[in-house]
């Protein structure tokens, strides 16, 4: 976030506002919630609602590749320091009904992510020549803003591809942050890899059988909202987020409003 990956205007601030409803949502919603961070915002944390806060994302570097195409290297870290079985959300998820965490139990499968998505990243043309594990002619990928593994040897296998990448993964972006090498291996690599052999349960359905307006109501319907890519930014719904958690803890949004 300090590297500006989308260029947003105060954007670790608002990322706070979205931990904030995020962790109030997940505690009302009746789940136990930790967050893994760094130093510059263990303090921040620790006024909101998470469960535990754990600050050992100090040591995360980004070996080759420009950091705004890593994101979710901290994702891995969390992944490799938090039990099997854990399932692990984005801080822009939101679990606003106890429903979502019953739909979010995965016993007897190998894995659970949100739902299969049409992939179709402009990624899969700029990568084809430097990530050659994944298949970048699938219409199709694993949306992971939850994911969670019953498999140890397949939790093992998804960080390894990922660790890899991040240590040797090295291209010119030629000055475009949006690009994101994530997309391709946290989900393209998911769907390519893993959905055929594993049993994989999807939180709110799959988008080579369900209508998208099938999707949306399935998520509607268990009370889960997640604001994907940089919507979250937009101005009226950072307003909409404000309101939101003005209502909810007025203590809590006067502090982040002072950041």
């Amino acid at each position: 976030m300090i590297d500006g990956r989308w260029e947003v205007k105060d954007q670790i601030k608002h990322t706070l506002l979205l931990c904030a409803l995020s962790s109030i949502y997940a505690k009302r919603s009746g789940a136990h919630i930790t967050i893994h961070c760094d130093s510059k915002v263990y303090n921040h944390l620790k006024k909101m609602k998470y469960d535990e806060v754990y600050c050992d994302l100090d040591d995360l570097k980004i070996e080759k590749s420009d950091s705004t195409l890593m994101w979710a290297a901290g994702k891995f870290i969390t992944l490799k320091n938090e039990p099997l079985k854990t399932i692990h959300i984005d801080n822009d998820v939101f679990i606003k009904k106890p429903e979502c965490l019953e739909q979010m139990k995965f016993d007897g499968y190998d894995f659970i992510c949100q739902h299969i998505e049409k992939s179709e990243y402009k990624e899969q043309s700029l990568l084809k020549d430097h990530i050659q594990t994944v298949d970048m002619n699938s219409k199709f990928a694993c949306c992971v803003g939850i994911l969670g593994f019953n498999n140890q040897e397949l939790l093992d296998k998804y960080i390894e591809h990922y660790e890899y990448y991040r240590k040797n993964l090295n291209y010119d972006i030629k000055g475009n942050k949006f690009l994101n090498a994530d997309l391709i291996l946290e989900q393209s690599y998911m769907y390519d890899r893993m959905i055929e052999g594993y049993k994989c349960k999807t939180l709110i359905g799959d988008i080579r059988t369900d209508h998208i307006t099938k999707i949306q109501y399935n998520s509607s319907n268990i009370g889960y909202e997640h604001l994907i890519g940089n919507s979250k930014y937009m101005p009226y719904i950072i307003k909409r987020l404000k309101k939101e958690l003005k209502k909810l803890d007025l203590e809590l949004f006067n502090y982040i409003e002072t950041l």
